[in-house]
This record gives C-alpha cells, sequence and structure tokens, in this order.
C-alpha cells in the first residue's frame, strides 16, 4: 500500500528537462517500488526523460583512434561557427579539476577559476556555481551564445558514484556532508552498497542538491529547458574513459593550448578503497542507480547492468 507520496522532484525536474515522470516513493514492507505516472497522455515517459519525437544526432566521440579526417571535419565545423570561445561545464567528478588547471595554465578562466561562489538550492542545499547546471544559472552565466560553445566532460554512472564514494572518504568533510558515511565498516561492499542506497533514496525523496550537487544525472549539464549546451556531434560531449586523448584532440580542434599530460592524468581519489570496483554494486542499490541515471546510460551509450 503507497504511504506516502514525493511529488517535490517534479518542480526541479521540470526546470531542467522537457519531458518529467512525476515519482512518488512507497514502502510496502521491506521492499520499495518506485511508479512513473504519464505527465502528458501523447508523450511516452521513460525514465526521468521523455523519449524524444526526434533521433538525437549522431555523437562524435573524440579517442586516441580519431582519425585526421575527421579532426579536419570538425575544425570545418568550428571555423563556420560564430563562436569565438569554448567554455567548460563542470560536471562533478568527471575530472572537472584536472581540465580547469590546465585551461588556468593559458589563462583560461574556468570553472572555479571563473567563480567559487555558492548558489542556494530549491531543497534548501548550497552548491558551487560550477556544479550548478547551466539551464538553471541562465539568468546569471550564458551558455551556448552566438560568441560562445560549451564542452562537458560525461562518464559511466557506475563509475561515477564510485569515485564520489572515494572522495568522500577522502576528504574532511565527507561526513559533514553524510554522517552515516562511515557507518559499518568502511571502504567494503557493504559499505558502498549501504552509502548508496541511502543517497540515491535521498536523492528521490526530492534532496536532489545534496553533495555539492553530486549526485545529479549528469544530462542535466547537457540539456535543460529544451536546449542543449555541449553539443555532441560537434565532439564537444567528452568521455572520461577516452581521457586525456579526448581532451587534447578538441583543444586541437579549436586552436586551444591546453593539454592533459597523459603521464599525469589520473584519478585522484583511486588510492582510497582500490580493492572496490563498479561491479560490486548491489542489486538494490543497483536497481536505484538505473532509474536515477536512466538517461545518462541512454544518450552516452554505457551499458546498463
Amino acid at each position: 500500500m503507497v504511504t506516502e507520496h514525493r511529488k517535490n522532484l517534479a518542480a526541479d525536474l521540470n526546470r531542467n528537462i522537457s519531458t518529467v515522470n512525476l515519482l512518488s516513493l512507497a514502502r510496502d514492507g521491506s521492499e520499495e517500488k518506485v511508479w512513473m505516472s504519464k505527465r502528458n497522455d501523447d508523450k511516452r515517459m521513460s525514465g526521468f526523460m521523455g523519449d524524444r519525437r526526434q533521433s538525437p544526432p549522431e555523437a562524435v566521440w573524440l579517442s586516441k583512434n580519431t582519425s585526421k579526417e575527421q579532426i579536419r571535419s570538425l575544425i570545418a565545423v568550428q571555423r563556420s561557427s560564430e563562436a569565438q570561445n569554448l567554455t567548460f561545464i563542470h560536471i562533478p567528478k568527471n575530472a572537472g579539476s584536472a581540465v580547469e588547471e590546465a585551461g588556468a595554465k593559458f589563462g583560461y578562466h574556468w570553472g572555479m577559476h571563473a567563480d567559487f561562489s555558492r548558489v542556494h538550492m530549491r531543497d534548501g542545499f548550497e552548491c558551487h556555481r560550477y556544479h550548478v547546471p547551466p539551464a538553471l544559472l541562465e539568468q546569471s552565466i550564458k551558455f551556448d551564445t552566438t560568441n560562445e560553445r560549451s564542452f562537458a566532460i560525461v562518464r559511466n554512472p557506475y563509475q561515477r558514484v564510485l569515485s564520489e564514494y572515494r572522495y568522500l572518504l577522502s576528504v574532511e568533510w565527507g561526513e559533514v556532508w553524510d554522517p552515516s558515511l562511515r557507518e559499518g565498516k568502511e571502504c567494503t561492499q557493504k559499505g558502498f552498497n549501504d552509502w548508496l542506497e541511502r543517497t540515491l533514496t535521498r536523492v528521490l525523496q526530492g534532496e536532489r542538491y545534496i553533495n555539492d550537487c553530486h549526485m545529479l544525472p549528469q544530462m542535466e549539464y547537457i540539456e535543460g529547458y529544451d536546449k542543449r549546451y555541449a553539443k555532441w556531434e560537434h565532439g564537444e560531449v567528452l568521455k572520461w574513459e577516452e581521457l586525456p586523448d579526448s581532451f587534447n584532440k578538441l583543444m586541437e580542434v579549436w586552436g586551444m593550448e591546453p593539454r592533459l599530460d597523459p603521464d599525469e592524468f589520473v584519478n585522484g581519489h583511486k588510492k582510497m578503497c582500490p580493492e572496490l570496483e563498479a561491479g560490486d554494486l548491489w542489486d538494490r542499490p543497483k536497481a536505484l542507480m538505473n532509474l536515477v541515471y536512466y538517461q545518462d546510460f541512454k544518450q552516452f551509450g554505457y551499458k546498463m547492468k
């Protein structure tokens, strides 16, 4: 029996995504179930974002195997654009700090080097401005204008949440963000899965901006208000798994100096819980992940398990 309906998630999602499912989280004994309902009868809902009426443009994923012909083609697209600059959309836990430091060496003020202030979010939490999706900042930070284009880095959602867990255990404010972080033995499968289930349950219940916006779906940074802020058909959406080559080739396309050094680019928190892998996810937290990050899997081509 449904004992409680939670629809406060929908207001935020309506700001970011063109078609949204209302979510009700209910408990029936020990089992938690999620019901999805249609917003409009003529729109088929799927996950947190409605299926597109038109097929999305074919993605160009830059990598070390990108051919010279593809690079020349992207350079031609770039030169035909009126945009004079390429800015960075920082999706948390996707090598954003490394990219920002690489840019800062050549005078590009990306992310935290542009604005380190905080934004008060509607659920009561605060996020650094450079962690907030562009659609929520459109009144104060201009993306996708005639003089500016944007790029972003995406990552397999399973690896991204593992990176977040390692990060929280590595920083002194981890237990401030989540007082229950170290309940049970840390760096164990149980500790990881308990944390993830607890955290994603909070997200589903409306606390979407916890952990400095680290738990938001990545698609909310790419698209919002029926507008895409980074275009994968132009190679502007990079995959974390293809770094540093994907970033370096994008800089080549744009004639920009920043580079990530292949010998220095590392996962900064991999030393914490090195024995844990994304494959250690249990069924229950994995099901929550597949719901919350459905569109990340679908749009970026990552396999949902």
